[in-house]
């Protein structure tokens, strides 16, 4: 698994990756989910937490499509 968080504004309180906004967000979970058998997760960071996004990817090694 792999996680990248910033530190910036977050997501849009009705921010999904099932219907989002930018296109390259769908594209980038279609290939993560279709072709890689992985998993992806979008979501805001509390502030308190320090704020952000932060992104989770999983994808199995041993996965074949």
């Amino acid at each position: 698994m792999a996680e990248i968080r910033d530190n910036g504004r977050g997501l849009e309180e009705d921010f999904s990756l099932e219907c989002p906004r930018a296109w390259d967000s769908r594209s980038c979970a279609d290939i993560i989910r279709a072709q890689l058998l992985g998993t992806i997760e979008m979501k805001s960071v509390d502030y308190a937490d320090g704020g952000g996004t932060c992104v989770r990817v999983a994808v199995p090694l041993n996965a074949r499509p």
